[in-house]
């Protein structure tokens, strides 16, 4: 809390560095725009509810008694592990 009583200032996402998070197996990524909340400790809060599509190889040998399992990867886009 600020001198004003401020509990957080509110941003839109184009002025501040947002990640780029995404699932690198992706057919189809949509993500609504919302703002991000930045607290006095420097703590930044952003909820993006978010639709993706992932491609999902079937193995039907066993249908209808078969499993299936899809795996995938999230991480950034633009930036590897390192940085």
């Amino acid at each position: 809390q600020t001198l004003w009583d401020v509990d957080f200032l509110t941003f839109s996402s184009t002025e501040i560095w947002i990640p780029d998070i995404i699932a690198y197996e992706h057919i189809e990524d949509q993500a609504t725009n919302t703002d991000a909340q930045v607290y006095p400790s420097g703590l930044v809060l952003k909820s993006t509810p978010k639709k993706t599509k992932i491609g999902c190889p079937m193995n039907l040998i066993a249908f209808p008694f078969d499993t299936q399992e899809c795996t995938f990867t999230v991480g950034s886009w633009s930036r590897h592990g390192n940085q």
